[in-house]
């Protein structure tokens, strides 16, 4: 194998380290924009804010199909 090919653990990880930052990589969305510009503190802080919010809707919305489809099997 030539010095400069990447192993395949190499590669992995590179494409690991990608699908992790993608997140931010993809949504170059004006929220994005603003948490950048804003202080770093702060910054990490809204970033938290926005991600805690974006899971507890996501988990509600489980809940609430998970809810909603017991009393369909109850109905049924």
């Amino acid at each position: 194998m030539a010095a400069d090919e990447a192993t395949p653990a190499q590669t992995q990880n590179r494409r690991r380290r990608t699908a992790l930052s993608g997140e931010r990589r993809i949504s170059g969305t004006l929220r994005d924009r603003e948490r950048r510009a804003a202080h770093p503190v702060e910054g990490a802080r809204q970033m938290w804010t926005l991600r805690n919010g974006y899971h507890k809707r996501e988990t509600e919305k489980k809940t609430l199909v998970a809810e909603s489809s017991q009393r369909h099997r109850e109905l049924l």
